[in-house]
């Protein structure tokens, strides 16, 4: 079958792209748009609850042919993938399809994986926050726009005179961003002090209080 020995690093690739998309339903949209491709089907992705994810193709109708595929992850049953065509699948193209199901167990157990992540890192992000008192927010402030947000130098002495906010108040600032993981500083003696934003959702955090 035409595209078929392309298949398993097709979905690979769609694998390890899935963390890299904007959003969940991108990549498994992407990932039934190859399964699509390679195996001439209409696809259907559904999580284990039975609830539609992703799909790709005209499903079902009268004329095709549904074939269930459960998906497992790590011993666990994750959803299902559908295909629907008119013809039969051959052996080769059911091993393939086999293949398909395993993938997309793995491209939904990693998007939640991410999920958790990013909902720890969210949670750690407002730990973060909520450290810093109202000066040191407001010090934390002035140096990420100093920097624009994403790396750069300082100086905290110059900035104490900007804006008459003491110069403990941003080393303290930048003491508790740094200790809970969200930024990295490194002192550059009379050059100043330079940081590196380490963690985004502190940054989407802290753009609330703008």
């Amino acid at each position: 079958m035409s595209g078929l020995s392309e298949l398993p690093p097709r979905l690979m690739r769609a694998v390890g792209r899935c963390g890299e998309e904007a959003s969940a339903e991108t990549a498994m949209r992407a990932f039934c748009r190859e399964v699509r491709d390679c195996l001439r089907a209409s696809v259907l992705l559904a999580d284990e609850a039975g609830r539609v994810l992703a799909r790709a193709g005209d499903y079902p109708d009268e004329k095709r042919r549904a074939h269930d595929l459960p998906m497992i992850a790590y011993m666990e049953r994750v959803g299902t993938l559908t295909l629907c065509r008119e013809e039969p699948f051959s052996d080769e193209e059911a091993l393939a399809a086999e293949f398909c199901a395993y993938c997309a167990a793995l491209i939904l157990q990693k998007l939640k994986n991410g999920a958790r992540a990013a909902g720890r890192a969210a949670k750690d992000a407002k730990n973060s926050i909520a450290a810093l008192s109202f000066s040191e927010l407001e010090a934390a402030l002035t140096i990420l726009n100093k920097i624009n947000w994403a790396d750069g130098l300082f100086i905290a002495k110059t900035l104490s005179e900007e804006t008459g906010v003491s110069r403990a108040v941003f080393v303290n600032a930048l003491r508790k961003l740094a200790a809970g993981g969200a930024v990295e500083t490194r002192s550059l003696g009379v050059k100043g002090t330079y940081v590196r934003v380490l963690d985004e959702s502190v940054l989407r955090e802290l753009k609330k209080y703008k």
